[in-house]
């Protein structure tokens, strides 16, 4: 693929092309350095279908491969299936987690915030206790999702006390922490599920540190 794009490249560069150009450059191309076999394949596309059709299904069936998905989808299953079990009873581990890759834990954890309904909050106390890790993790897309996931609880005792550490993990308070920096991919919904647990707790963190923050993201954030 890559000799096509150098080809491509070099024989439209500082041009602005029409896609009835690109199509015969393409066709041109693999007509000349790929034979009648990739010309084949070409000939297969729905060039019609996939330039000019409509709706929301596309031309072609895409199949994804969901190896790595499937093992947190696996997981978030089984603790699903472990509603009826007391805490005191359960039989995960951090070892759960030991394969899994830093996109795996975030699939894990979305996954987990899709859930109807959600595992009640005696379930939600021992992940944080078994997968510890998701208290402290310096990703900051895992720990975002934890606190999400954490702070939406209908335990709202359990909730309220995390909103604390919540609070102190975006504002960059957190003892070792850097902080977010008002990063509003983190800083906003973060607050926002911080207020609907502790309105009084989220407004006092942002008003002391509000100076901290990027002008647009403090302003987005006070709506």
């Amino acid at each position: 693929m890559l000799p096509y794009l150098k080809d491509y490249v070099n024989t439209f560069r500082g041009q602005s092309i029409r896609t009835d150009e690109w199509q015969k450059h393409l066709f041109k191309y693999f007509s000349e350095n790929g034979g009648q076999e990739k010309l084949d394949i070409l000939n297969k596309i729905d060039f019609e279908a996939w330039l000019h059709g409509e709706g929301l299904d596309l031309p072609a069936v895409v199949e994804y491969d969901t190896t790595l998905a499937q093992k947190a989808y696996d997981l978030v299953k089984a603790w699903s299936d472990s509603r009826s079990t007391p805490p005191s009873d359960l039989k995960f581990s951090e070892s759960d987690l030991k394969e899994f890759s830093s996109n795996q834990i975030v699939v894990f954890l979305e996954t987990l915030q899709s859930l109807s309904p959600p595992l009640p909050g005696s379930h939600l106390r021992y992940m944080g206790e078994t997968y510890s890790s998701f208290n402290t993790t310096g990703n900051a897309e895992i720990r975002s999702r934890w606190y999400g996931l954490i702070l939406a609880s209908e335990d709202t005792d359990f909730a309220r006390e995390f909103a604390e550490p919540a609070a102190k993990w975006v504002v960059g308070t957190e003892k070792g922490s850097t902080g977010l920096k008002g990063r509003m991919k983190f800083c906003r919904p973060g607050f926002k599920s911080i207020h609907k647990v502790n309105g009084d707790l989220a407004v006092k963190y942002f008003e002391a540190n509000k100076q901290y923050f990027h002008p647009i993201a403090a302003k987005l954030i006070s709506k």
